[in-house]
């Protein structure tokens, strides 16, 4: 049986309690301490690859590119 320890120090060994301590753990290192604002970035990315140049980018290669 697998057991983990919560931020108290007691065990935990139901389970279901010990995926929603990860998945609390996790949620909580990697989250964004600030306000995230993506329309101010889209100048600076916007239009940098042409659809065409991305037709290439996407295809298939064939077996003398590989």
């Amino acid at each position: 049986m697998c057991k983990i320890k919560d931020d108290c120090g007691a065990w935990i060994d139901n389970q279901q309690a010990i995926v929603e301590k990860f998945i609390q753990d996790y949620t909580n290192r990697f989250h964004s301490g600030g306000q995230s604002n993506l329309n101010s970035l889209e100048p600076q990315w916007c239009n940098r690859v042409s659809d065409e140049d991305n037709l290439h980018l996407v295809k298939i290669p064939d077996m003398i590119e590989v």
